[in-house]
């Protein structure tokens, strides 16, 4: 029964120390709500990018028709 003792008392030992929360794991840095975040920011600047050349193409149209009349 003495011989057992300290086999019991470091497998407990273990376990108890295998289950604890503190792993040291690494804590995540980044906050990512959205896995595909960087796509959708992607879009957004197409579509800002979008509403320009709209914009710059309407201003040469009018310039277009202002010399033609």
């Amino acid at each position: 029964m003495l011989n057992l003792r300290p086999i019991l008392l470091s497998s407990l030992l273990l376990t108890l120390s295998a289950c604890s929360d503190d792993h040291g794991a690494p804590q995540p840095t980044a906050k990512c709500d959205n896995p595909l975040s960087a796509q959708t920011e992607a879009l957004d600047k197409a579509r800002q990018l979008e509403s320009q050349i709209q914009e710059a193409a309407q201003q040469q149209r009018q310039r277009i028709d202002e010399e033609t009349r």
